[in-house]
């Protein structure tokens, strides 16, 4: 309890009892006050930890996997590349998707793709020279596309068009940026086959 040994002297007999007695009132109650912020604290450190375990919870897996998906297509990008290098070429662009990449040699003016699934790798390459045009295959609405294919139609009848798959709606489920992807490359390969 705490205790007043004396009262300021402004205050009259009555006025210094019941002074005295909120005083005592007040001080149990300020020493619950103090222990309900000790322990609050108490709780809001308790809060803060079950806060930032839960929030570690839901990021860990999302980061790991966005680490896995950078890893694969790391490795599927630096198989292209080993593959460009064996034929004398250098990727100097590229794009990657789901499990694609393709790539192309500015200098060569040689276009690699490579697309993995579960029936096997698909590996594709042309000379932009021996191209005389490209077309896309499929419908722009994403709604409607079952497939998207970049077609390539080369000057020889004796080798036969190369069909760059994008998107099959029987591989995924939805578009995601394969109908950019797709136009993006139709209009580098039509302008280096313009050249």
């Amino acid at each position: 309890m705490l205790r007043i040994s004396s009262t300021p002297s402004i205050l009259s007999g009555d006025c210094k009892i019941v002074f005295r007695r909120l005083l005592h009132l007040a001080a149990p109650t300020g020493a619950c006050l103090y222990y309900y912020i000790k322990s609050s604290q108490k709780m809001d450190l308790q809060t803060t930890i079950i806060g930032i375990v839960l929030i570690a919870l839901c990021v860990i897996p999302l980061a790991w996997a966005y680490r896995k998906k950078k890893e694969k297509q790391e490795r599927l990008l630096k198989q292209l590349k080993a593959h460009a290098i064996t034929n004398g070429c250098h990727i100097t662009e590229h794009d990657h998707w789901h499990n694609t990449v393709i790539g192309l040699d500015e200098n060569a003016n040689c276009l690699f793709f490579l697309r993995r699934t579960k029936e096997g790798e698909t590996l594709h390459q042309a000379h932009l020279a021996g191209v005389t045009e490209s077309y896309m295959n499929g419908t722009d609405r994403p709604a409607e596309a079952q497939s998207l294919e970049l077609v390539l139609v080369h000057n020889t009848s004796k080798e036969p068009n190369t069909v760059l798959e994008f998107f099959n709606r029987s591989s995924f489920m939805q578009l995601n940026n394969e109908l950019e992807l797709i136009k993006k490359w139709h209009s580098t390969i039509q302008e280096k086959i313009r050249r």
